[in-house]
């Protein structure tokens, strides 16, 4: 819809300099499908009135004037019980005075901008400034009208092959079209219902009307690269008083109402490529067991000889006996005799883990015994060094005995 002109307005004072100001009314607009007049008021005093701007509705939130502005319902009321709701006779008995069509939309207007621009905004008459007064001080707030036509939300993501949405029609009129982008369908776009039934032609227009609270839902091929596609629904609906109309080169408006008017609303529907199969992987049959390979628990490991020779069977006569134990400081049996090599403990005999004695804490200062080293996780090479300690300790003691017997024998002791 265009401007055409003020059908019915004065010059607006907003202060007391006879050039601040600006004529403002009643507005006219034209819709051209179909063609129809249409009025409405400015919601901005202070931005620039281009006629044969385009148009077309709106929300609150876009229009700097009502965003954030507590008295934008106030507004909506003025809309409702100005000119030409109520005639201009009408209002002229309220505020007891006379008033002609064109002060009656002037104080209208004035009462609006008030609220708007918070301009003084008066006529300097008294009978239409006592209009612009009371339309000010009766006013309460009314809720903004509901989109005649609405998608909602207004974008979806996802994976290409998934349906996308769902994008929900919100309407105040009986049946909509809706169309998929031509960009997008010839990419294999497609729009369904939530049981994935597809609903529109290779074209991406609907093949059945949609009507409100039905939800459509975009759908890419499983295969198909990176995209987006525009879903748009529109149709002739009624649009209600108190909608805005905002353009974008001329001051925003706010609208009597209308029985019919053609209008559009869009959403936006963008995929990503899907995600590429993952790589095969061996079943549990075809993978090594951990089991399979040759491996050595630590109670398997062998202490290899103290002495450092290949260990092998010894002789009946060489091996010495098991039963006598060794002196904890090292040294030859206590009084009473002396312990012969014979009874000492061989080195290929050493003890495993699980016999060796406990390691005295300030020997090495670890505070702990080879079991509990063990018991931490250490591995089987510890244990082996343990045997080895206890072997290195029982050849010392085997020497020790041999250096005293020599001894004696040499001084005849």
């Amino acid at each position: 819809m265009k401007i055409s002109r003020i059908l019915k307005g004065e010059f607006i004072f907003f202060g007391d300099g006879k050039d601040d100001g600006a004529s403002g009314g009643l507005m006219e607009m034209r819709t051209f499908d179909p063609v129809a007049a249409v009025f409405g008021y400015s919601l901005d005093a202070r931005s620039e009135m281009k006629l044969g701007s385009p148009y077309e509705v709106g929300r609150w939130s876009g229009v700097p004037t009502l965003r954030g502005n507590a008295d934008a319902g106030k507004v909506n009321w003025i809309l409702q019980h100005g000119y030409p709701t109520v005639s201009h006779d009408e209002l002229g008995k309220l505020v007891q005075g006379t008033l002609t069509a064109a002060q009656a939309g002037a104080a209208t207007q004035a009462a609006i901008w008030r609220l708007t621009n918070h301009v003084k905004g008066v006529l300097n008459s008294p009978v239409p400034d006592r209009l612009v007064d009371y339309l000010v001080s009766h006013a309460v707030d009314v809720e903004e009208p509901a989109a005649p036509l609405s998608l909602s939300p207004e974008a979806v993501t996802g994976r290409a092959g998934a349906a996308l949405g769902p994008i929900g029609i919100s309407t105040t009129g009986d049946e909509v079209g809706g169309l998929l982008d031509p960009t997008a369908a010839a990419a294999g776009a497609v729009l369904t219902d939530r049981e994935g039934n597809v609903l529109s032609d290779g074209s991406g227009l609907l093949t059945r009307p949609a009507k409100n609270g039905d939800s459509l839902f975009v759908k890419a091929p499983a295969g198909a690269d990176a995209g987006s596609g525009t879903v748009s629904v529109a149709g002739y609906v009624p649009l209600r008083a108190g909608l805005a109309l905002v353009s974008p080169d001329s001051q925003p408006l706010i609208l009597l109402g209308l029985n019919q008017f053609h209008t559009i609303a869009r959403a936006e529907a963008s995929w990503t490529a899907a995600a590429p199969s993952p790589p095969p992987t061996a079943t549990p049959s075809e993978s090594a067991s951990p089991s399979a390979g040759p491996s050595t628990s630590p109670s398997q490991s062998v202490a290899p000889p103290a002495t450092g020779e290949p260990s092998g069977p010894a002789s009946p006569s060489a091996r010495p006996s098991r039963s006598a134990s060794l002196p904890a400081t090292g040294k030859p049996g206590g009084p009473g005799g002396s312990a012969s090599p014979s009874s000492a403990m061989s080195p290929s005999d050493s003890m495993s883990p699980s016999t060796a004695p406990t390691a005295n804490p300030s020997a090495d200062g670890s505070g702990g015994s080879d079991g509990a080293l063990a018991s931490t996780g250490a591995g089987g090479g510890i244990r082996v060094a343990a045997c080895a300690g206890v072997g290195l300790i029982l050849v010392g003691g085997v020497l020790a005995l041999v250096v005293e017997r020599r001894r004696r024998r040499r001084y005849g002791a």
